[in-house]
């Protein structure tokens, strides 16, 4: 992708194409991300965690795909079944710079290459979709795009500018020109 053409996707894309049936079968494992920290009290049971926990339970029953999944999803869904937990290196809710997006998807992929998957279905928020799947591309894996609930005010965090609507977008912006600056899109 030329310079102007990924410019003009950091800024403007916000919505992401999502897999067909036939892609999603195709598909080797699910991945999640996750939207609120494990030490923001109530995390657990947000409902931005809890809809990616819902649509992770779905797509393992529909299809029986492998779930690797950020712990904050595993929390908000005690009975999801997956075969791969994305723990914060630091220790349970102590999230922090370190543990973000490539961190994640780093770990991700090292578990996807043990088992020689290479086409994972992403889940996460709608605003999110984009670099999440650009990190994963950036990392070696096809992603494909799960049918998030397209309500962006579903996703938010009572209290938190940085969870609001409009403040997620220029939060997710700034990551995006700092993922693109550090090599991680």
């Amino acid at each position: 992708m030329n310079f102007l053409k990924k410019l003009y996707a950091v800024l403007f894309v916000w919505d992401f194409p999502i897999a067909s049936e036939a892609e999603t079968k195709s598909a080797d494992a699910v991945v999640t991300m996750a939207l609120i920290p494990l030490s923001w009290p109530g995390s657990a049971s947000s409902s931005g965690n809890r809809i990616m926990a819902k649509v992770a339970r779905e797509i393992y029953e529909k299809y029986g795909k492998p779930l690797l999944i950020s712990e904050e999803v595993a929390y908000a869904d005690p009975e999801i079944k997956y075969v791969h937990i994305s723990e914060d290196p630091i220790g349970v809710g102590e999230s922090s710079v370190v543990w973000n997006t490539h961190a994640i998807a780093k770990l991700q992929k090292e578990f996807c290459d043990k088992n020689g998957w290479k086409r994972v279905i992403v889940i996460a928020s709608p605003d999110h979709m984009l670099r999440a799947c650009w990190t994963y591309q950036k990392l070696g894996l096809k992603t494909l795009s799960a049918p998030m609930p397209k309500s962006r005010k579903s996703y938010r965090y009572p209290g938190s500018f940085q969870y609001s609507v409009i403040g997620f977008r220029i939060r997710e912006m700034i990551c995006r020109f700092l993922f693109w600056r550090w090599g991680y899109i």
